[in-house]
C-alpha cells in the first residue's frame, strides 16, 4: 500500500467538501449523491486498510513533514486508530443517509454539507494521527469545522450555543497545548507508543500537567465542570447533534485522553498517583451528574445530551483504571455507545421533526402514529440501560470486570456508581418509551407518521447493529483485544 494513502483518506473528504460550492450542485439529488458517494468511498478506503495491512501486523506510520527535531506531522494506523476510524467509517455514511430526508426542509444546504463532509476528514485525521502534535492540529480543526454546524440555524439560540462551544473548545485547547509543550520538552518526541514515551525519572510537575491536559481534552468529552456546552449544542439539527454527541466531537475528546494516557504519558508513571485518583473521581462524578441531570431534563434531545455527558465518562473511568482491561473496556464502550446513542438521537430527531414537539410529556400515545420510530427508540433505551443481549450491556459488563480486577477501592467505587447510573438511566430512558406506548391518543394524528425510507433504513441498521453487537460479543471483544494489544 502506498504510504500516501493515509493522507489521501484524510484529505479526500476535506477537498471534496470544498468543491461542493464550485460544482453548484443545488439542494436536490445531485448534492445528495455527491455527498453520499464521497462519504461511502472514504469509508471503504478506511476499511481497506485492514485488507492491505494484516491484523497480525497492524502497525503503519508515515511521516509527511518534519517540523523540528522530535516533532513531525505524521499519520499512522495501529490498533487504537483502527478501532476509532472503523467506528467513524461505519456511522458516518448512515448519518449522511439520515440527513438527506431530515435536512430537506432546512436552509443553507450547501453550507451544511460543506462542513458536514469536511468534518469527516478532520475526525479521521484525529483517528489516524501518529503523534500528539498531529492529533492536536486536527483537534483544533475539529472545532473550526463543527462550529458552523452547531450554529446552522443562525438564530439567537444557535449563535449563543456556537459561542459557548467555541469558548469552551478554545479554552480546552489551551490546556491541551500546555501538555503538548511539556511532552516535547521532556520526552523529546510526541510519537504514540503503547506504554508511554517517558522514560527514566519522573519529570517535574508530571501529574499536574497530565491533569491539565486531561481537562483540556476533556472539554470535548464533556467532563465536569466543562460539560455545559454539550446540552446547549442540542439546538443544532439532529444529524449534527448525533455527530457531536455520539461520533465525532465527544469521541474525539475521549480518544485523545486515551492516547495521552496510554500512548504518551504512560500508565506505569501515572498508576497510583494523585493524578490518577483525581481523574477517576472527576469521571465518576460526571457519570452520576449526567444521569441525574438527564432524569431532571424534560426536553427530549437535551435529556439525551445529558445522558451522553454521563456515558462518556464511563469511557474515561475505564481508561483511568490504567490497566489493559480498562483500555479494552474503554474502546468497547466507545463503540457500543456510538451505535446506541446514534440510534437514540436519530429516533428522537425523527419524532421531533415529524410532530414538532420537543418535550417528553408531549410523547403520549405516539406509538399509534409512529410505531417503527418508537420501537427503534426503545431498542436504544434498552441497550443504553445495559440490558442483555444489547451492545451497552457488553461494554458496561467489561467496564465492571476491569474495575473489579483492578483490586482497588476506586474500582469498587466505580462499580457502585455504574450500577446506580444504570438504574437512573432506566428511569430517564424508559419514561419517554412508556409515554409513547401509553393509551392516550393525543398524538395519534393523521398527519403524523413514520419518516421515509432513508431515515427508516438508518434506524433499522443501527437497531440491528445494537443487537448484533451483543450477540457477537465474544468475537468482537477478542478482535478488539487483538487489534489493541496484538495478542
Amino acid at each position: 500500500m502506498p504510504s500516501v494513502f493515509l493522507l489521501i483518506i484524510v484529505l479526500f473528504p476535506i477537498f471534496s467538501a470544498a468543491l461542493i460550492p464550485v460544482f453548484r450542485l443545488g439542494n436536490g439529488s445531485k448534492l445528495k449523491i455527491y455527498v453520499f458517494a464521497v462519504t461511502a468511498l472514504t469509508s471503504l478506503s478506511v476499511l481497506s486498510l485492514f485488507v492491505f495491512k494484516p491484523v497480525s501486523n497492524l502497525v503503519l506510520k508515515v511521516i509527511f513533514a518534519d517540523v523540528s527535531p522530535g516533532i513531525s506531522f505524521s499519520l499512522g494506523f495501529d490498533g487504537a486508530s483502527a478501532v476509532f476510524s472503523v467506528m467513524i467509517a461505519i456511522l458516518w455514511p448512515l448519518a449522511s443517509l439520515y440527513s438527506f430526508e431530515y435536512m430537506k426542509d432546512e436552509r443553507f444546504h450547501t453550507l451544511f454539507y460543506v462542513f458536514y463532509t469536511a468534518t469527516y476528514g478532520v475526525t479521521l485525521g484525529i483517528a489516524l494521527s501518529a503523534n500528539l502534535f498531529t492529533l492536536y492540529i486536527f483537534y483544533e480543526f475539529l472545532t473550526i469545522s463543527t462550529l458552523p454546524l452547531v450554529m446552522h440555524g443562525f438564530n439567537d439560540k444557535s449563535i449563543r450555543a456556537g459561542r459557548k462551544y467555541m469558548y469552551y473548545s478554545l479554552g480546552g485547547a489551551a490546556f491541551a497545548f500546555i501538555g503538548l509543550l511539556y511532552v516535547i520538552n521532556y520526552a523529546g518526541s510526541t510519537d504514540f507508543v503503547l506504554g508511554g514515551i517517558f522514560k527514566g525519572e519522573v519529570p517535574p510537575f508530571f501529574e499536574t500537567v497530565y491533569l491539565l491536559t486531561f481537562m483540556g481534552f476533556g472539554v470535548k468529552a464533556a467532563v465536569f465542570p466543562l460539560h455545559d456546552w454539550l446540552p446547549s449544542a442540542s439546538v443544532a439539527p439532529t444529524p449534527v447533534t448525533a455527530l457531536l454527541h455520539a461520533v465525532a466531537v465527544v469521541k474525539s475528546g475521549a480518544f485523545a485522553i486515551i492516547r495521552m494516557t496510554y500512548y504518551c504519558f504512560g500508565t506505569q508513571m501515572l498508576e497510583g498517583s494523585w493524578a490518577q485518583y483525581t481523574v477517576i473521581g472527576i469521571s465518576l462524578f460526571t457519570v452520576l451528574m449526567g444521569s441525574v441531570l438527564a432524569l431532571k431534563e424534560s426536553h427530549f434531545k437535551r435529556r439525551l445530551a445529558y445522558s451522553t455527558v454521563g456515558n462518556l465518562s464511563y469511557i474515561l473511568f475505564a481508561a483511568s483504571l490504567m490497566t489493559p482491561e480498562g483500555l479494552l473496556a474503554a474502546f468497547i464502550h466507545m463503540l457500543a455507545h456510538g451505535i446506541t446513542k446514534s440510534l437514540g438521537f436519530f429516533a428522537a430527531g425523527a419524532i421531533m421533526k415529524k410532530t414538532g414537539k420537543e418535550y417528553v410529556y408531549d410523547l403520549d400515545g405516539l406509538y399509534k402514529s409512529m410505531p417503527f420510530t418508537c420501537i427503534c427508540y426503545c431498542v436504544s433505551a434498552v441497550s443504553l440501560v445495559g440490558i442483555p443481549p444489547f451492545a451497552c450491556f457488553i461494554s458496561k459488563w467489561n467496564i465492571c470486570l476491569a474495575a473489579l480486577h483492578s483490586n482497588s477501592v476506586a474500582g469498587y467505587l466505580g462499580m457502585a456508581v455504574i450500577i446506580i447510573s444504570a438504574m437512573l438511566t432506566g428511569f430517564y430512558m424508559f419514561t419517554p418509551a412508556i409515554r409513547m406506548f401509553s393509551q392516550q391518543k393525543n398524538n395519534a394524528q393523521t398527519n403524523v407518521c413514520d419518516p421515509q425510507y432513508t431515515i427508516k433504513i438508518t434506524l433499522a441498521l443501527l437497531a440491528f447493529s445494537t443487537f448484533i453487537f451483543g450477540i457477537l460479543a465474544s468475537p468482537i471483544t477478542s478482535g478488539l483485544n487483538q487489534l489493541i494489544f496484538g495478542a
